[in-house]
């Protein structure tokens, strides 16, 4: 189960570095995140232990996002959007249930990769255990 946290963990990192232009940019960032942090919290039951997010680490996450989001397109953002919105929409996970849970989950960031080269950036994936 700590390989599938890790993949979420990289996963998220992948799309969550992502946005789009706009007067929202923070909205988007914090929506997002939030997204990421509620289907992390729904996949609890399914993991073995979890290191709660600190504020700082909470914070630096939407800023590395506001940062990013300047690249991105309306049609970008829309896209983040509906990857959030497929987030929340993930059903908790329950014990025994963790390929269910990591299928809804990871179909939720396909979707990223309709998002232009422009608004990609890439995450440092090391794998420590």
């Amino acid at each position: 189960m700590k390989k599938f946290m890790i993949g979420l963990v990289a996963a998220t990192s992948l799309v969550f570095g992502a946005g789009c232009g706009g007067d929202d940019n923070e909205s988007i960032c914090e929506d997002f995140y939030n997204s990421l942090q509620e289907v992390a919290e729904k996949g609890e039951a399914c993991e073995e232990e979890s290191d709660p997010v600190t504020n700082a680490e909470k914070e630096e996450a939407i800023n590395q996002c506001k940062t990013a989001i300047e690249s991105c397109s309306d049609e970008d953002k829309e896209t983040l959007q509906e990857i959030s919105d497929c987030l929340d929409d993930v059903d908790e996970c329950k014990a025994g249930d963790e390929d269910e849970y990591g299928v809804a989950f990871f179909s939720c960031l396909f979707k990223a990769a309709t998002l232009s080269d422009e608004c990609r950036i890439s995450a440092d994936t090391d794998d420590e255990g």
